[in-house]
């Protein structure tokens, strides 16, 4: 698995979302907790690491890494990610396609 490095926090990618929710400081915590857990931007580079992986896995392309994915998410533009940051494309259909899919995921 990958691992997102982000402000000396480091995430491992797993195959289930809601895992990412969990807390990652204190492994014998309860997962449950009397509110809502705090969103950090490691999470949320993990969720984007998801998606483009999710993207990039049913279109038989080669998946991004980490730095990838953290470059992709300074640059906010999915289209122009999937042509000139992976690669991935430059016919403008599928650019347009691959990243409305990420959008959905």
């Amino acid at each position: 698995a990958f691992s997102i490095i982000q402000a000396g926090e480091s995430l491992q990618t797993t195959d289930d979302p809601s895992s990412v929710m969990q807390a990652k400081n204190n492994p014998n915590e309860s997962s449950q907790k009397n509110g809502p857990e705090e969103i950090t931007e490691g999470m949320l580079l993990e969720l984007q690491y998801m998606a483009w992986k999710k993207v990039a896995d049913e279109n038989a392309l080669e998946p991004p890494d980490p730095e990838e994915v953290l470059a992709a998410a300074v640059l906010n533009d999915p289209e122009a990610v999937v042509m000139s940051g992976f690669g991935w494309s430059e016919d403008l259909e599928k650019i347009v396609t691959l990243a409305d899919r990420y959008r959905e995921c």
